[in-house]
């Protein structure tokens, strides 16, 4: 009798997220402010659709505002999490309108080589407000050549593998805008409390519901998630699987038709995982 192979465990299992159990159900909905067809939230007027109850509503510590280039799409920002969940303390501002900063009282998270850490930053309790940036690399140095922004001292987190879905060419540990800022929000109550119990937890509740859907289905049809290698913990492992080669993965069932002549698979692969985030992600 073959023994049974544990489902491998995710990454949040022990975290203080709240349920996500009225997400599955939910269906596109008008949002009551712009119209807009939305699912689980409205990433224009950042609000959750169904019940709000339902939804974890947290206060940040300090003020936290998001610098977003405004040419990349509002429906793929991670960052517009924070609004929903963290609506009281969480300001998003689009490029190039960008507010006065006090230097003395506000700090932009960015790993500069010289950064220090949040456990290592002086007078941490002066502050009042942080930035992030939340655009791709080459447009966060635009915004970080601002007037408005380039006087800013500079503070980092730790560093942390990404658990992202979307492949970061900068390296593993460059994150998600959202894992950044839960990190941070760890790391900086940490800091000031001595410990940290999972009070900002929830700063990652859709991020983590998405993470976890894309590795249930991906497990459940047996299939190589094309974009990452070995993104997906599949039953019993990943070896032997062609990870992240979408030249090799799906042949497994085409027998005889392997050998005629068909267009790649990349792009059918690709659309197939962004069917996967557009069903169950907020798009337009």
């Amino acid at each position: 009798m073959e023994q049974e192979q544990d489902v491998p465990t995710s990454p949040f299992a022990n975290m203080r997220i709240s349920t996500h159990e009225h997400l599955p159900g939910m269906q596109r909905v008008e949002c009551p402010k712009c119209q807009g067809s939305r699912k689980f939230f409205c990433y224009d007027c950042f609000i959750p659709m169904g019940d709000p109850a339902l939804v974890p509503k947290l206060k940040l510590p300090i003020e936290l505002d998001i610098l977003h280039w405004p040419s990349e799409l509002r429906s793929k920002s991670t960052a517009v999490h924070a609004c929903v969940v963290a609506p009281d303390n969480t300001h998003f501002i689009d490029h190039p309108n960008l507010p006065d900063y006090d230097p003395e009282e506000v700090l932009l998270l960015f790993p500069s080589d010289d950064a220090p850490t949040v456990a290592e930053y002086p007078d941490l309790e002066k502050i009042k407000r942080v930035v992030f940036v939340d655009s791709q690399w080459h447009s966060a140095h635009r915004i970080l050549r601002e007037d408005k922004v380039k006087n800013l001292k500079h503070i980092k987190i730790k560093n942390h593998q990404t658990l992202f879905w979307r492949v970061q060419r900068c390296g593993e540990e460059c994150l998600a805008t959202i894992e950044a800022i839960y990190y941070f929000f760890a790391e900086y109550h940490e800091r000031m409390h001595g410990t940290y119990n999972g009070e900002y937890d929830d700063l990652l509740f859709y991020f983590s519901y998405h993470y976890n859907l894309i590795q249930e289905q991906y497990r459940r049809e047996d299939k190589v998630f094309p974009r990452k290698a070995d993104y997906v913990q599949l039953i019993g492992g990943n070896e032997g699987k062609d990870s992240a080669d979408p030249k090799k993965t799906g042949r497994k069932r085409r027998g005889k038709r392997e050998n005629k002549k068909e267009p790649p698979t990349s792009k059918k692969q690709k659309v197939a995982v962004d069917k996967t985030e557009q069903k169950d992600q907020e798009t337009k």
